[in-house]
């Protein structure tokens, strides 16, 4: 959490933005910018996170075995500041803020310091604003579901048939953004295996040809997941395909169809 000193808008001559300035992925615009005398103080919990940790533990045996250790959803709140010069631009910029703020979707933001990641989350609170004064300082919490910070750029690897999956800046493992198959001959057994444990599978069915392509969006918003060029073909998904489960980790071994290039795009994440 960054120190709050003041809300002193001219630096050099340009308009000061605070470092936790938060910004929207979509439109790169931030807060600042869009509502009249808002300002960012500080923010909180981007820092460390508490897992929620399972123990299995008796009278018998000393101590305890750790069951299972895991990641809940994360909660940033956000300290601003509010100044309007009269009562109608103070009533005017809280439309505005809570316009921005309220979706009813999830929203991808990052922030000032850190423009190479992103979060994704919705507003779950907001606290009260003192009453009788247009110069206010006020919180609100983003919370998201996903506690994983993603990188805004798009990685990708690309191989054929058997070949590893290596990117040694990978901390955790990540599921794949999407799936691109390039026919380079007739195939009529498409798959790919992710190489870890489960060795999760994906499969696609049909007959292909040389220059045929398909795409596989594991997390697709439209409900698709499987594109044949840019037209949805969720038919051609194998009812047995683990796309949920597949899983990329730094070293895995890929074996995927010999008669298609294949480009795997993801994105890294952090906590």
């Amino acid at each position: 959490m960054y120190e709050y000193h003041n809300t002193e808008k001219l630096i050099n001559e340009e308009e000061y933005i605070p470092n936790e300035s938060l910004f929207f992925l979509k439109t790169g615009k931030n807060i600042e910018s869009m509502v009249d005398g808002y300002m960012t103080a500080n923010v909180e919990n981007r820092e460390l996170m508490s897992p929620s940790v399972t123990l299995d533990q008796n009278d018998v045996i000393d101590g305890a075995h750790l069951t299972n250790k895991r990641f809940g959803s994360r909660e940033i709140t956000i300290t601003y500041v509010l100044t309007a010069a009269n009562d109608r631009d103070f009533r005017l910029a809280f439309n505005r803020l809570n316009a921005i703020l309220q979706s009813k979707k999830p929203f991808d933001f990052y922030f000032y310091d850190e423009t190479e990641y992103y979060y994704t989350g919705v507003v779950s609170s907001a606290d009260s604003v003192k009453t009788g004064t247009n110069q206010v300082i006020s919180k609100f919490t983003i919370t998201c579901l996903d506690p994983y910070k993603k990188s805004v750029e798009l990685k990708s690897i690309t191989g054929k048939g058997h070949f590893k999956f290596e990117d040694f800046n990978l901390l955790y493992s990540v599921k794949p953004e999407k799936i691109v198959f390039d026919f380079t001959g007739s195939s009529s057994a498409t798959y790919i295996q992710d190489g870890t444990a489960r060795n999760n599978e994906i499969i696609i069915v049909g007959q292909f040809g040389s220059g045929d392509q398909i795409t596989v969006v594991p997390r697709d918003p439209e409900k698709g997941f499987v594109y044949f060029f840019k037209t949805k073909a969720p038919e051609r998904l194998d009812t047995g395909a683990r796309i949920d489960s597949f899983t990329l980790e730094n070293g895995n071994e890929i074996v995927a169809s010999s008669n298609a290039n294949v480009t795997i795009y993801y994105r890294e994440m952090l906590l």
